[in-house]
């Protein structure tokens, strides 16, 4: 029985490689999206609820949902950083998303309408390894450039930790943003996303 060449297993292997390179692609793009529209859904619920909870003046309070880049949380108060911790309610999202824009939003009762939010920094800050040249790396918030190696290191600070316009604006991937009642919250998955936005009436939509 005549037995495969070298070069017949190596073209063997390269198209099995391609079909599982693809298949990859596929499935994790195929992931992001049904991840995008699941938890699209479930902030949605959790702002609407919110809002339900404050016109019902549950608990004698406003009721709000923070939102960090990897989780969001709803929460009992005026405020998230003056509410009721023990109340919290905590939402861990999958790896492969993530949150930026509003960094909270508050339903005030009994009417339920959103409170407004004092100006904030928004966005996904860039990680220090992402600069290649000096100047642009000292600008960063938390990196330093090692001159020898020509390397930018450290942990970079999140936009939310600028509470001024000047160091949020000097942030790569920061945007600030003026307070305003409602906003848009931002998630994103690989290179898509979908706004879930809250207008001045409370109301909730998805784009």
């Amino acid at each position: 029985m005549k037995g495969f060449t070298l070069p017949e297993i190596l073209i063997a292997l390269g198209i099995a490689v391609i079909l599982l390179s693809v298949s990859l692609s596929v499935g994790t793009d195929f992931y992001q999206t049904q991840q995008l529209d699941n938890f699209s859904q479930r902030i949605t619920g959790a702002l609407r609820r919110a809002e339900l909870m404050a016109m019902s003046s549950q608990g004698d309070s406003d009721h709000g949902v923070y939102f960090e880049q990897n989780r969001y949380i709803l929460f009992k108060g005026n405020s998230f950083s003056s509410r009721d911790a023990q109340y919290d309610e905590i939402f861990d999202l999958p790896f492969v998303l993530s949150l930026s824009g509003l960094a909270e939003a508050v339903f005030q009762k009994p009417d339920g309408l959103p409170k407004e939010s004092p100006a904030f920094c928004s966005g996904i800050c860039q990680t220090c390894g992402q600069f290649t040249q000096r100047n642009p790396c000292r600008n960063q918030q938390g990196c330093s450039w090692n001159q020898p190696s020509r390397i930018c290191s450290g942990t970079c600070l999140s936009c939310g930790a600028f509470s001024q316009e000047s160091d949020c604006s000097n942030q790569q991937g920061c945007a600030w943003s003026l307070g305003q009642s409602g906003g848009t919250v931002v998630l994103t998955g690989g290179n898509k996303q979908i706004n879930i936005d809250i207008n001045q009436a409370g109301r909730v939509n998805v784009r």
